[in-house]
Order: C-alpha cells, then sequence, then structure tokens
C-alpha cells in the first residue's frame, strides 16, 4: 500500500486546533507508570522549555508482554487527537524503542504489560552504534505495532517504506474517530502523511508477522502517551555497574480530548458514634468514607485519609478506619477525619463530623488482660497504628499461655496493667507463632508504652530461649537484648526498673498468618536471674508468669459488666 500523502498547511483551521490542544493538555493529568515489571525504574521530567525527558527500561514493546516506561493520560470519548515531536532517542539496544502509544487499560487495574496496544514507532538513529553489542542498524522510524487482544502476540504490518528516524525532525499524531485510530507522521509537524489506519470494529487488517487481526470495537476509555524501552532488561552502565535503560526527549506534547469533568469528593457515611466512649484501655472505633467523580475513579486521583484529635494530625492513622485504645487525654478529645485527593486536585478536601471522645471511670478486674481479636487483619502494625475497624471480638485473656488454634490470617491485641510483685528490674519475653510486638509503658499510661521485644519470625508457646524462628528472633524478643538498631544501641540491658504494687501499662500484639498459633510473655527479675540455679529454673517450656492467679495482672471493664 502506498502513503497518501498530505500537504496541508497551517491554516485557520489548523491553528485552532493547535490552540485547542494548548488548552487542553493545560488540564490534562500526565501520568508515570513502569509497566510490566522492568529492572530499570524509568522517570519522566518536564523541562523549563517544555519538553519532556524520558527514561525506561525493559525487555521491549512486542510479543505477548510488553515492558517499558509511559507517559500517559486517559483519554475519553470517541474522537481526540495526541500529536509529539520525537527530538531525540539513544539506547542500550539497537532495538530500544520509543512509541507513541494507545493502550487498552482496565481502568480499575492500570496500565499492564499485556494489554492490548497500537503505537507508532522509532528506534535507534541508523548511525549509533549499540551500547550493548547489538550493532549498527538502518531501523525502522514511524513504523505501526499492535497488539489485537489481552497477552496475545504483538503483530505489525509493512506500508510503504520506512526511512530510519530523523531526529528532531519526526512527529507523530494519533487521531481517534469512534472506532478508526489514524496514524500520521510529519518532518515539521506541518505537512502530515497517514501512515496506516487501524479500525478496531473489522477483520480487515492482518498483522505480517503473527497474522492477528483486530474485530471488536475498543472502549471509549485509553490510555494514551509516551513509551520507552531499552530493548534489553538486563543492560548495565559499564561507569557504574547500574541498570541502566534508554532515553527520549520529547518536544509539543499537545492533545485535544474531551474535556474532562473536574473530580468532587463527596461524603459517604460521616463517623460511626459506636466505640467512642468506653472505660480507660478500651476499644475506640470511628470510620469515615468518602468517594470521588474523578474519572477513571480509582487509578489517577486516589483519596487520601489522615485523622486528627484536638486538631493534630494522629501519626499513621491514614486509613478511614481508625479504632484505637483509650488514654485519660481521650477524655473529652476532639476527633475528624480530613479526606483529599492527589494532585493536581488536592486542594479537593472534605472533613468528617467530629466526634468527642469519652473515658468512663470503668471498673478494674483482676482476672486477666483484655484480648481483642481481629480476624483477617494483615499485619500487626495496622492494629498498632489503629487502620483497622473495631475487634471481631473482644474478652478476657487469663493468662499469657495461650496454645492458639484458632486459624489463620488474625492479629490478637492483649492489653492491660502489669502489678509488679517486687520491686527490681525486670527483664520481659515474648514467644509466638508468628511475629509480634511487646510493649510496656513507664507508668500507667498508654501514652508511655515503649516497645520492649519483638518476635520477629515465630517461635512455639513457652519458648523463651534459643530455638523457633532462629537466633536472630531470639536476640529481639527478650528486653534484655532487644536492640531497635541493628544491636547499636541495647536500652533495657540492665533490666527495666519497676517498683512493688505499681501498675504498667502492658500490651502484647501479635500476628498470624499461617500453620501453627500460639501466643506466651513472662517476665524474670534480676533477683531470679542471679540465682545459681536459674539456668536450671528457667528454659523453654517453663510455664509464664502471666497468670490471674498470680495477682499480677488487671484490665477495666464497664461497670456491671462481665467480659
Amino acid at each position: 500500500m502506498k502513503p497518501v500523502t498530505s500537504l496541508v498547511k497551517r491554516c485557520f483551521w489548523l491553528g485552532v486546533l493547535a490552540l485547542c490542544a494548548t488548552t487542553a493538555s493545560a488540564q490534562i493529568q500526565w501520568l508515570d507508570a513502569d509497566v510490566g515489571g522492568p529492572t530499570f525504574q524509568g522517570s519522566s521530567v518536564k523541562n523549563a522549555d517544555g519538553t519532556y525527558t524520558i527514561q525506561g527500561g525493559g525487555a521491549d514493546i512486542w510479543g505477548t508482554a510488553s515492558q517499558f516506561h509511559y507517559l500517559y493520560a486517559w483519554a475519553s470519548g470517541p474522537s481526540w487527537q495526541i500529536i509529539a515531536q520525537f527530538q531525540s532517542f539513544a539506547g542500550p539496544s539497537q532495538w530500544a524503542k520509543v512509541e507513541f502509544l494507545v493502550d487498552q487499560a482496565d481502568p480499575t487495574k492500570g496500565v499492564q504489560g499485556g494489554d492490548p496496544f497500537i503505537a507508532m514507532m522509532d528506534t535507534q538513529p541508523s548511525t549509533v552504534t549499540a551500547p550493548d553489542g547489538s550493532g549498527t542498524g538502518v531501523n525502522d522510524g514511524g513504523v505501526d505495532q499492535w497488539r489485537t487482544a489481552a497477552s496475545g502476540n504483538a503483530d505489525w504490518l509493512q506500508v510503504g517504506t520506512t526511512p530510519a528516524p530523523s531526529y528532531p525532525n519526526d512527529w507523530f499524531r494519533i487521531t481517534r474517530q469512534t472506532n478508526v485510530f489514524i496514524l500520521d507522521k510529519s518532518p515539521d509537524g506541518i505537512n502530515w502523511t497517514n501512515y496506516i489506519s487501524i479500525d478496531t470494529s473489522k477483520t480487515t487488517l492482518i498483522g505480517q508477522d503473527n497474522k492477528t487481526t483486530f474485530g471488536t470495537a475498543w472502549p471509549n476509555l485509553v490510555a494514551v502517551g509516551v513509551a520507552v524501552t531499552a530493548h534489553n532488561d538486563t543492560w548495565k552502565d559499564p561507569s557504574t555497574e547500574l541498570p541502566a535503560g534508554a532515553t527520549a526527549v520529547i518536544a509539543n506534547l499537545s492533545a485535544t480530548f474531551p474535556p474532562a469533568v473536574p473530580p468532587t469528593l463527596l461524603a459517604v457515611s460521616q463517623q460511626v458514634s459506636s466505640g467512642a466512649t468506653n472505660v480507660l484501655g478500651g476499644e475506640a472505633s470511628l470510620s469515615f468514607a468518602a468517594t470521588n467523580n474523578a474519572f477513571p475513579l480509582s487509578v489517577a486521583y486516589p483519596i487520601a485519609y489522615q485523622w486528627y484529635k484536638n486538631g493534630s494530625p494522629v501519626a499513621n492513622a491514614t486509613n478511614g478506619l481508625h479504632t484505637w485504645l483509650l488514654d485519660s487525654s481521650d477524655n473529652g478529645a476532639q476527633y475528624h477525619c480530613h479526606a483529599s485527593l492527589a494532585a493536581p486536585y488536592n486542594g479537593i478536601t472534605l472533613d468528617s463530623a467530629t466526634a468527642t471522645i469519652g473515658v468512663l471511670p470503668g471498673v478494674f478486674k483482676t482476672n486477666g488482660l483484655k484480648i481483642e481479636k481481629f480476624f483477617g487483619a494483615a499485619s500487626r502494625s495496622v492494629v498498632e497504628v489503629g487502620n483497622i475497624g473495631p475487634a471481631t471480638q473482644v474478652g478476657v485473656e487469663p493468662n499469657c499461655d495461650d496454645p492458639g488454634g484458632y486459624g489463620n490470617n488474625y492479629v490478637f491485641r492483649v492489653s492491660g496493667w502489669f502489678i509488679a510483685p517486687t520491686t527490681d528490674n525486670y527483664t520481659f519475653y515474648t514467644a509466638t507463632d508468628d511475629d509480634s510486638d511487646l510493649f510496656l509503658s513507664t507508668d500507667n499510661t498508654i501514652a508511655n508504652k515503649r516497645l520492649i521485644a519483638q518476635e520477629t519470625v515465630w517461635m512455639n508457646i513457652d519458648q523463651w530461649l534459643t530455638g523457633g524462628g532462629g537466633t536472630g528472633s531470639w536476640t529481639q524478643n527478650n528486653s534484655d537484648s532487644w536492640s531497635p538498631d541493628n544491636g547499636a544501641t541495647i536500652p533495657w540491658a540492665n533490666g527495666i526498673p519497676l517498683n512493688a504494687g505499681k501498675a504498667y501499662y502492658i500490651e502484647d500484639v501479635h500476628y498470624q498468618g499461617g500453620g501453627g498459633d500460639c501466643f506466651s510473655v513472662t517476665y524474670q527479675t534480676a533477683t531470679m536471674k542471679l540465682d545459681p540455679n536459674w539456668s536450671i529454673n528457667f528454659t523453654n517450656g517453663t510455664p509464664s508468669l502471666l497468670y490471674a492467679s498470680n495477682n499480677v495482672l488487671m484490665y477495666a471493664t464497664v461497670p456491671a459488666t462481665y467480659l
């Protein structure tokens, strides 16, 4: 098929089109993505002169799955146009590519390596020797490529002669007219040649490599932009021995997409008051949800949440759900949630209603500790920072020797007060399956709790010493060798000083993934450890000392209520 050349000049109509393109581009949200998991992490930078420098790694834009970096926007509607000038391109391989690419992506998942696509391709200039040794060749400039089905073979169709790229005089234009994608190229942005037109609703076009055809009209929503692949995902810069990619400079990037409606934030629900009033150490839970009409919804403009207490942000409370244990400072505190959109719409915000928290006097009981069971929780950290809803179950843990048997995928939080039986320096131990964090306060307040030990892998019940998840696990699961910085400091090496009869807030957060599950916590005093028979008295399997019957455990409950 002979190329059809159009010699249309910059008449008034083209001037209007250029003006529309400039206006539309200012409103377009350009996005960045490394598609298909390339080793080299790509980037797109807008330069002071309005050009874009795009770097990308990856094996290729071809086959059944591609790897590349993508500067793109979402184009909706049956009619639009996008134009760009490819000023320069360099890469590690002879067949490194820069492409004007339309991607048929699922907006709820974003662009994927196996998506169907239609593209115009440029490669390395023919006079450049590729640094990976693939040699100098006369490569194609401005040819078409496509993938007609998800995870199907890529293909192309030769149309006439295809000269090598001629940077900076390579201009590309893709126009959509309902089901037809018109691929044009130009040496100057004025005189355009139609290279090929692809009607996605018809099967008349047949690829010359894999004989693929279209035949199903593409949806109104597609991703459109510039893709860069190194064509050598293992290439490393010899001077740094680090992964390296290809680099393209793109000028005059403009698009005439249908105008997008600026997103707005809409409240779906305000705070839920259940659990907002409870006893000291009791669970409080608030929720707030917002939605937006961004298009597409979750890909371009995700919602960010931040909870506030008395006007100050709560550390790490960045979920629409917020659940925590009440401290004395919460009595009368004002909590609210702030929702916002991602840039450039981060000025669009929404605040929830304000909840006033109440802390009841409660009744203190010495028959155990409180236990909250969060079935389905993904990690102990989501419970510790409060990014979760209320516990599935709340009850009493009568001792810190629980053999488990609760199944998989849960987090338990055991909390209350430890009443020191003697004045001494204490060492605390946690042995859980799987991992856990053990906290102890300097006094009876939750606010002053500190991390004192961790089970980083797993241990069997009452496995206080070596074994289980390994020596690294043992080093961290007792307070006298626990270190927050890989051994640089050991804050409790001499024990934790506690006074007889005083109540100290204690908390253990335990995550169970799969396999066996158990929970156990105990202590030893410096006096116990000085006993010459200590290594005989305290071994793996020695029962915990944290039993209600030892009068060392306490929790608070609502009057006339039995947990």
